[in-house]
């Protein structure tokens, strides 16, 4: 009903989606068709009754899932609201509509499984906004061994991300392994505890991992809102000259 609007020679502006269309629902709130269709898969604000309701939707169709053109969601729709929605006892005019039976039972159905599919094609699309392949062993090709420094020049900052390199392709896996494991433990032991076990992740390194981005960054960060290296030390730079000129200015003063 967001994507349909019906022209007759009564409304020639359209009927607004079916607001414009009244109806009589015995035994129930909706007084127009838009609002019926709103409500035809139920209505309440209580987080465990939607829950409830989700688990009792059908199944979509796995074909269906897969199509992600929104275009044709609106076709559906469209057609939908053609084969369906203005349909007996809907008349041509704007009502009042008496809703049958028959035509309640139908709405509740399509309603049932417009909502499933669509909530299993935001999954589908959540799901892969989220999902990103990583190569654990990014970058590890590279890794021939234990980094060592030249004695005789002091540690830099590329000896710094050798060594971090070396640690994220050798124990840092093994660590986050023995990590998890204690966690899943902890888990295990705890959620029989509780009536509705819950627990939050972190993006960053717990749900997702950013190591493609620090690695290409070559494990340095470039805060996009601080000023450039060369700008800031020119600045740095012009700071120390006046305070110079204005100490040199004070002993010439003295």
């Amino acid at each position: 009903m967001h994507t349909t609007s019906r022209f007759a020679s009564s409304q020639p502006h359209g009927d607004a989606g079916g607001n414009s269309v009244k109806i009589d629902c015995s035994g129930c709130q909706e007084t127009n068709l838009h609002w019926f269709w709103d409500d035809a898969a139920g209505i309440g604000d209580s987080p465990e009754a939607a829950i409830t309701a989700a688990l009792a939707l059908p199944s979509a169709d796995p074909r269906q899932v897969a199509i992600r053109d929104e275009n044709v969601w609106i076709d559906e729709s469209f057609e939908l609201a053609k084969a369906v929605v203005y349909q007996t006892p809907i008349g041509p005019d704007s009502g009042s509509f008496p809703l049958t039976d028959a035509y309640r039972s139908v709405a509740v159905k399509v309603a049932k499984e417009r909502v499933a599919l669509a909530g299993a094609r935001l999954a589908l699309l959540l799901n892969a906004a989220l999902t990103v392949s990583v190569d654990p062993r990014l970058g590890c090709g590279a890794v021939n061994g234990i980094p060592t420094s030249d004695p005789g020049e002091p540690d830099n900052i590329d000896f710094a991300k050798k060594r971090l390199l070396y640690y994220r392709c050798t124990f840092y896996e093994d660590e986050i392994a023995k990590v998890l494991a204690d966690a899943q433990r902890w888990v295990a032991v705890r959620a029989p505890q509780v009536s509705r076990p819950a627990i939050v992740l972190d993006i960053d390194k717990t749900s997702l991992s950013n190591w493609p981005g620090i690695f290409s960054g070559r494990l340095c960060l470039y805060p996009q809102r601080n000023l450039r290296f060369s700008e800031g030390w020119r600045s740095l730079r012009r700071s120390r000259l006046a305070a110079k000129r204005s100490r040199s200015g004070n002993r010439a003063d003295a």
